[in-house]
């Protein structure tokens, strides 16, 4: 999903359907957190949490049917590296 303005999951969310003011994802792996993955969003003032969390889910499912065996592969290969890089000592 990416976790800046120049995804698609900002450029939709935020951008075209205007229900959050920002958005992001990240996956940041340590030994005390059983979730390294996380969605986060700054809800535009007249959006319900409600409301956003029926949009996100829709978006998700579409991202789930579409999403290319290139991309999941690029993905993997991202999170890949920044463990390795962790594990080097360059990342906090």
């Amino acid at each position: 999903l990416g976790g800046n303005s120049t995804t698609e999951f900002y450029r939709i969310l935020v951008e075209e359907k205007k229900l959050a003011l920002n958005v992001s994802s990240s996956y940041e792996w340590n030994s005390y957190d059983s979730h390294p993955f996380s969605l986060s969003a700054t809800l535009s003032p007249s959006m319900s949490v409600k409301a956003f969390k029926h949009a996100l889910r829709e978006y998700l499912s579409q991202v789930l049917k579409t999403i290319s065996t290139e991309e999941v592969n690029k993905a993997k290969k991202d999170i890949l590296a920044h463990l390795a890089f962790m594990r080097d000592g360059n990342v906090n």
